[in-house]
């Protein structure tokens, strides 16, 4: 009797099939995927990344939470709170010359995973069907964000018109 072996997952793979970016993808896929990413492990107030800097990939969060705040004159404004199974960063992935347009602080121990420009390029040529899907997944929360950040702006706009604007406005939930 002929057995076949299974070739173990990555052990990423389960923690990316939680992720809002990777939730369609199969667990071969994700396996696959997995094989490029880069770990990090940040400490409490550190940086992952300030304003300006040139971006070179994105962040998935895998435990932790991290701040993403934008600079702004002499005042920093919180653009988004992120915790596990979420993502940041990702214009780095479809900009050529992309600079950070916010600040990403840890805000306790964080474990995060990279993906880098590099590596979805790479992905892109080996294995095309998974790195399109990747990129249709960044497409699609790209686009849920505008539409977010449009109704935002109104409900804003709306408020000014009626004089009930206030300095801080919430922002919807980035994800």
């Amino acid at each position: 009797m002929l057995r076949v072996r299974r070739k173990e997952q990555h052990p990423l793979t389960h923690a990316l099939s939680k992720n809002l970016l990777f939730e369609d993808i199969g667990l071969k896929d994700l396996s696959q995927i997995a094989e490029v990413l880069f770990q990090r492990t940040f400490e409490r107030g550190e940086c992952i990344f300030k304003q300006h800097d040139r971006g070179f990939g994105l962040y998935l969060v895998e435990s932790g939470s991290v701040r993403i705040l934008r600079e702004q004159e002499s005042e920093s404004v919180t653009l988004a709170t992120l915790g596990p199974s979420t993502f940041f960063g990702e214009m780095a992935l479809i900009e050529k010359h992309n600079l950070r347009t916010a600040t990403a602080l840890a805000l306790e121990e964080s474990h995060v995973l990279g993906l880098f420009k590099p590596d979805l390029d790479h992905l892109l040529l080996t294995k095309p069907r998974i790195g399109v899907q990747i990129l249709l997944r960044i497409s699609w929360v790209l686009s849920r964000r505008l539409m977010e950040t449009n109704a935002a702006l109104s409900l804003l706009q709306d408020r000014l018109e009626a004089g009930e604007a206030t300095k801080t406005i919430s922002s919807p939930d980035k994800s």
